[in-house]
Formats: structure tokens, C-alpha cells, sequence
């Protein structure tokens, strides 16, 4: 073989290393191309990706948010985002996602779920250490618990000082124990709900109304309570209205002007349940 022909076998060898590592290398990207895509698809198959807008779940939400002007002309608030899980499957304490059916400019509202079927519910005034007049508090008999019950002390509401003083509540309403009921609540469900007495320790054992969760329906209410509207106004709603509930809470994760981070911020998110999902399929709670 002469040094010609040498060279040239040399070069064809050569030639043809670089077209299998080529090659190799757009298979290999192909592939992890589709599995990106997959594991997107699976992904979005049970999640959604939500821009919270307005201030009713303060200061869970949007606690400090930015104005915008939608396409539609409205003002809005909004500054964070959040990711929800699609299932209908909540618990108490949820933040959930629920079809607005025309009480909202968008098409679902976000709020918290405090009370489930079966469930008797009440909101009433209870004297609070260095408070004129107490506060209004939440409580709960659940449907299991056999007659306990609940007074709520939610670390996670805007202000138990502004829920009880707003004037979206005042006119409250008081009956033959002395005991004070939020009033639009009150009012609403004496209408609507069958009710029970029960005593309350937080009340000197006074005898309170609470009013019953229809079946397959769910009590919510906005964390910023003196500005949401919510099922003390609108009712229950049945869970099929449920669209989903939060796993994630993505702070900044709108992209308004100067917020350079947002996509980092719903990225961090995103990976953050991947991985909580991989432990979960291996057996872990989490």
C-alpha cells in the first residue's frame, strides 16, 4: 500500500468515526429530548401552573403585590404564582382552586378549605386577653369527632384584628346567650343550613349555632379575612368544583417588569415537586 492510498484509508477510518460519534450524539440527544418531553407531558398531566391575582389570601399570597393593567382594562394585584396539584382529593387547611362560577373576573378563585361534609361550622366572637369586645374565631365540629369542638387559632390569616373590626362586617348579629356571630355569615346560613347547638369551653359552656357542610361540599374561606369573598357569602360549594390544591407556593413567579428571577423562581418549583414525586413513587412520605 503506498502512502497515498495509506493516507487516504487513514482519512476514511477517520471519516467515519466522526459520522458515528455524530451520530451517537444526535441520538443521545434525541433521546433525552423525549424524555424531557415526557416527563413535561406526565407533568402537566397533573399539575398546573396558576398567577395568583388579588390580595383575599394575604399574607399567604401576594403579601406584597404589584398593580397591573389586564387586556381587559381591570387594575389588578398580583405577584405570585403558585403550583397545583389536579385532584379533588383535600383536606383541611388545603388551598385550593375552585371554579368561580361568575363570582370572580377570573375564571376560578383560591381560597382555604376549613370545613368538609358532615362538618358543623360556626364563626363567633370570643374575649381575647387586651381586645375590647373579643374576636371572631373560627370553629369546627368535625363530622368524626363525636361532638368536639374546634376553635381555630389560625397563625396563617392576615389580621384577626382587621377581620373582626372591617366594615365589609359590621352589624353583627347577637342571640338570647349574648353569643356574636359575623353577621353576612350568620345571616347566609340561617337561611340555608340545617344547624345545631354545641357547647363551647372558649364561651363559659354557652350553647353556639353551628350550621352543617352539605354532602360532597366544602367550607372556604380567603386568609386575608376582611377582604374575601368567600363561602361566608356564596355558600358551599360542592367538590366538584374543586379544580386542585397547591403543592407549591412560588414567590415572584409572575413575570412583571424587572423581575428578572421569575423563571428561575418557577423553575425551583418545579424541580422541588419532581423530586418530591420520585420519592414518593420509592415509598417515601412525603
Amino acid at each position: 500500500m503506498g502512502k497515498r492510498e495509506y493516507k487516504n484509508f487513514i482519512e476514511d477510518i477517520e471519516d467515519r468515526a466522526s459520522n458515528k460519534l455524530f451520530y451517537k450524539f444526535v441520538i443521545v440527544l434525541f433521546a433525552f429530548y423525549m424524555f424531557l418531553l415526557i416527563c413535561n407531558q406526565a407533568f402537566y398531566s397533573n399539575f398546573s401552573y396558576l398567577t395568583i391575582f388579588g390580595t383575599s389570601m394575604q399574607n399567604t399570597l401576594n403579601p406584597y403585590p404589584r398593580k397591573v393593567t389586564t387586556q381587559n382594562g381591570r387594575e389588578e394585584s398580583w405577584q405570585d404564582g403558585v403550583y397545583v396539584r389536579l385532584s379533588q382529593n383535600v383536606d383541611y387547611g388545603d388551598i385550593v382552586i375552585i371554579q368561580s362560577d361568575g363570582i370572580s373576573a377570573h375564571d376560578s378563585i383560591i381560597k382555604r378549605v376549613l370545613g368538609k361534609e358532615g362538618d358543623y361550622i360556626t364563626i363567633a366572637k370570643i374575649d381575647v386577653e387586651g381586645v375590647e369586645g373579643g374576636e371572631y374565631r373560627f370553629m369546627r365540629v368535625r363530622a368524626d369527632s363525636g361532638g368536639v369542638v374546634e376553635v381555630l387559632y389560625e397563625d396563617y390569616i392576615r389580621s384577626y384584628t382587621e377581620w373582626t373590626a372591617n366594615e365589609y362586617h359590621t352589624g353583627q348579629i347577637t342571640d338570647a346567650n349574648g353569643i356574636v356571630y359575623e353577621r353576612n355569615f350568620y345571616n347566609y346560613y340561617t337561611l340555608s343550613y340545617p344547624s345545631k347547638k354545641f357547647k363551647v369551653n372558649e364561651l363559659d359552656g354557652k350553647e353556639v349555632t353551628f350550621f352543617q357542610v352539605p354532602e360532597n361540599h366544602i367550607f372556604f374561606m380567603g386568609d386575608n379575612r376582611a377582604n374575601s369573598t368567600d363561602a361566608r357569602f356564596i355558600g358551599t360549594k360542592s367538590t366538584d368544583k374543586i379544580l386542585g390544591y397547591v403543592v407549591e407556593i412560588i414567590r415572584d413567579g409572575s413575570n412583571y417588569e424587572g423581575n428578572n428571577d421569575w423563571w428561575k423562581n418557577r423553575f425551583v418549583g418545579f424541580a422541588k415537586i419532581c423530586y418530591k414525586e420520585v420519592l414518593r413513587f420509592f415509598g417515601a412520605n412525603v
